[in-house]
């Protein structure tokens, strides 16, 4: 495995909410990203996949923790420096419609970010602009049009080119494909590894499809209310998922194989609330595995066979001491 790129250290994020407390989105999460690998984030809406992404690239400011690009603490990152770093970590967002905006051209976008960030001279921006239609397949002539007047496809190429336009090493795609056609996912997704291949890119790839997710991540790291709860390769997790939830999330799955027979896990009892969660297992009121010590102790995760890392204290450890 490559040195990380990206280390996350007790990262949380909480929102106060008026007369009823704080909203735990994002609960002392520890995760490394090696340069050039996509780790996948997966989970059901509203778990905090997606918090996760936007306070790594600092469009929310956390309640605690560090995350470090490089050995830097981007947090504590300031003035110059601070805008450094902010060139070399890019987000493509979930939805392409609302992410541009509807009053400026497609040339208007792309040339933003040399703009704001002032790294090339005007007259040069124009050579930029055509390195990165080359490189996402955007046709010249859309260039003068305005994005209501794309498809979602041809928007979230657009998305991508500008994540792309300050040459960033790591990049964070929040359910980039979620919203388009199936059809069109698959061009996105060939695209975005193609460029990562390309330019040496390093993905958080947060999605709730575990379709896609298989197809473009190294690893896979399942996100419960808040909590990390499993952390493994992706053929590894696909193939022996063993925290609860994982499993549930797996048999969810369609299969097209009829000889095999596919059990589906069905959940029982409502997602808890993250608002001033107790200090037991999140998964707690779900799970078909409990026992007293559940009840009482908030598991971390722990390595439990080689690479493959689970919250949950009734799996037994396979790692020999």
């Amino acid at each position: 495995m490559n040195q990380p790129l990206v280390k996350i250290r007790n990262l949380k994020k909480y929102f106060h909410i008026k007369d009823q407390g704080l909203l735990h989105a994002v609960d002392d999460i520890n995760l490394d990203i090696p340069a050039g690998e996509t780790l996948g984030l997966v989970g059901e809406s509203g778990c905090g996949k997606s918090t996760t992404g936007l306070t790594l690239v600092r469009l929310l400011q956390p309640t605690s923790g560090e995350v470090f690009y490089n050995d830097k603490d981007i947090f504590s990152l300031k003035g110059k420096e601070s805008k450094e770093i902010r060139q070399r970590m890019q987000i493509i967002f979930q939805d392409p419609y609302s992410s541009l905006n509807p009053k400026k051209l497609i040339k208007s976008i792309i040339s933003e970010p040399f703009i704001v960030h002032g790294i090339i001279k005007r007259k040069n921006i124009e050579e930029k602009i055509n390195r990165l239609l080359e490189m996402t397949g955007i046709a010249k002539n859309l260039l003068t049009k305005y994005p209501h007047e794309l498809d979602g496809g041809k928007r979230q190429t657009i998305g991508i080119a500008r994540a792309l336009a300050l040459e960033p090493d790591f990049i964070v795609c929040d359910e980039p494909v979620s919203a388009l056609d199936v059809s069109i996912q698959a061009q996105i997704l060939n695209l975005l590894m193609n460029l990562q291949k390309k330019l040496n890119l390093t993905y958080l790839f947060i999605t709730h499809d575990l379709s896609v997710v298989k197809h473009i991540s190294q690893r896979v790291a399942v996100m419960y209310l808040g909590k990390i709860v499993e952390l493994a390769e992706t053929n590894e997790l696909f193939n022996d998922p063993q925290h609860p939830y994982t499993k549930a999330l797996l048999s969810a799955i369609p299969s097209f194989n009829l000889d095999v027979k596919h059990e589906r896990i069905i959940l029982k009892g409502d997602v808890p609330s993250p608002i001033n969660p107790k200090p037991v297992c999140r998964f707690l009121e779900r799970c078909w595995n409990t026992n007293k010590d559940c009840q009482e102790i908030e598991p971390s995760l722990e390595l439990k066979s080689p690479n493959h890392w689970v919250s949950c204290i009734r799996i037994t450890s396979k790692i020999k001491n």
